[in-house]
């Protein structure tokens, strides 16, 4: 199992190394997609962050002035005899609008003046008779009465994208305060009178259209992706050109060795054809050790030589001269061969050197091969 594996890493390697220039280039355009992703989630998360910011910003001012107004004006007025605070204002000389009249037709205005910037609304699950939209229009805030009901502290919002436009949408609940509790719960057209303190009173919705934000960041996006993209050409362009080099450089290298390999390759062949011709010239007179000494050692060859103590053999046939006499010349040399074979076998066996073969006699030396025993 083991063996499969490893076979098929040093394939892979194998593989990845001879395609370098391509795992480069598709590591390149991952890395590039995967932080243009990133960046694009950034950008979205940064722009809903910063609506979601201006959403609060707005709605904490709609309540300052409310509540200014609330204390400032409408608790004055009540104390002003003549002065009616009702919601009827404009048809009665002499009357304020309630706060919550105020606040709606604040948030009216602020709307037409700053459509292209950020829409307000208020709504709520009882709403007067006299506010025929002042109810939940849509999911999102049936949604917002609903997460608010529950979580009055936590805001409720989401992002709405269609193909053309992209808004964002946020809601935060309105809650009830002594002075609201009292009007809502004795007033005559009042759709619901056992508030208290603390609760929901309905939800102040900001939309902000978010397509110039949008538009602005992805233009500027592009010109980073532009950027990116150029970067990592000419990354991949530079890294081509260096492992092209490297490359040419290895296959250089390669082939030097491989040349200096086969130079190397004839240099032996032709050493082992001198010592083997060596061997065949000298082996009719030395020993298989003193060739092999003398080719190990090439210096010994050198004319002038040296001193040693050797011994020195003469052998021959006793009678030979009269028995070659008296026989044929055959004979005379199977019995030369004979006993020439014999004596250079034990010549040979004791490291001896054959100096002169004379006729039936043989001068051999023994010593001065440094190997003998």
């Amino acid at each position: 199992m083991q063996q499969p594996t490893a076979s098929l890493w040093k394939g892979i390697f194998r593989f990845v190394l001879k395609r370098i220039i391509l795992v480069l280039t598709l590591m390149f355009c991952i890395g590039l997609g995967i932080a243009l992703a990133n960046m694009r989630s950034l950008s979205s998360n940064l722009i809903e962050s910063q609506a979601r910011q201006s959403a609060e910003l707005y709605i904490q001012t709609l309540n300052q002035a409310i509540d200014l107004y609330s204390f400032a004006a409408v608790d004055r007025a009540k104390t002003v005899e003549g002065v009616e605070v009702t919601h009827a204002y404009l048809s009665d000389d002499g009357a304020i609008p309630l706060p919550s009249t105020f606040a709606i037709e604040l948030s009216d205005r602020l709307s037409e003046q700053n459509s292209d910037m950020a829409t307000f609304r208020f709504y709520s699950d009882y709403p007067f008779p006299w506010r025929k939209d002042g109810g939940p229009k849509d999911a999102f805030e049936s949604e917002a009465l609903k997460h608010l009901r529950d979580n009055p502290r936590r805001p409720f919002f989401w992002t709405e994208r269609d193909r053309d436009h992209v808004v964002f949408r946020y809601g935060e609940a309105s809650i009830m305060k002594p002075s609201c509790v009292a009007c809502h719960n004795t007033h005559p057209q009042s759709p619901y009178k056992n508030w208290e303190v603390g609760d929901v009173a309905g939800v102040w919705e900001v939309n902000q259209p978010l397509d110039s934000l949008v538009g602005k960041v992805n233009a500027h996006l592009r010109g980073t992706f532009a950027m990116l993209g150029g970067i990592s050409g000419l990354g991949i362009v530079g890294l081509t050109l260096v492992i092209g080099k490297l490359r040419q450089t290895a296959k250089q290298l390669e082939w030097r060795v491989q040349e200096r390999t086969a130079d190397l390759a004839q240099v032996n062949v032709d050493l082992e054809n001198r010592n083997q011709l060596i061997r065949q010239v000298f082996g009719r007179y030395l020993s298989n050790d003193v060739v092999s000494n003398l080719l190990e050692s090439p210096s010994r060859l050198e004319l002038g030589g040296d001193r040693r103590n050797v011994t020195i053999l003469t052998s021959d046939l006793r009678g030979f001269t009269a028995l070659s006499e008296r026989l044929q010349p055959e004979d005379v040399i199977q019995i030369l061969n004979l006993y020439l074979e014999r004596m250079s076998e034990v010549i040979n066996r004791y490291q001896g050197t054959i100096d002169e073969f004379m006729g039936d006699g043989i001068l051999v030396l023994f010593g001065p091969n440094p190997t003998l025993r």
